[in-house]
C-alpha cells in the first residue's frame, strides 16, 4: 500500500526549484485529500455496513487507487523523502 499511497500522492518532478516545491504542495494536499475520503468512507462503512459508492470501503489503498500513478524515486531522492516523510506525519496525527 506504501507504494499506491505515496506514488499517488506525488506528481511529475519539475525542473525549477519553485515548481517542485509546488509539486510537494499539491503531493501534500493530494496526501490529506485521501486520507478525509478514507476517513468519511469508514465513517459510512460503519454507519450504513455498506462501502461509500464515491470513496469505497474507508482503506487508504483504495483512496489511493483511484487515482493515476506517478514514477516512484528511491529514498536517495530528498524530495521523495520529505513527500514521505510529510505523509507519514499525516497519518499519525489523524
Amino acid at each position: 500500500m506504501k507504494l499506491d499511497f505515496l506514488r499517488r500522492t506525488k506528481t511529475q518532478p519539475a525542473p525549477q526549484a519553485k515548481a517542485r516545491a509546488a509539486g510537494l504542495v499539491v503531493a501534500w494536499h493530494n496526501a490529506g485529500r485521501m486520507i478525509a475520503e478514507a476517513e468519511m468512507a469508514d465513517l459510512f462503512r460503519a454507519r450504513t455496513g455498506q462501502a461509500h459508492p464515491l470513496f469505497g470501503n474507508g482503506s487508504l489503498m483504495v483512496a489511493a487507487r483511484k487515482r493515476p500513478l506517478a514514477a516512484e524515486p528511491g529514498f536517495d531522492d530528498a524530495e521523495y523523502c520529505r513527500c514521505f516523510e510529510q505523509v507519514l506525519r499525516a497519518l499519525v496525527e489523524r
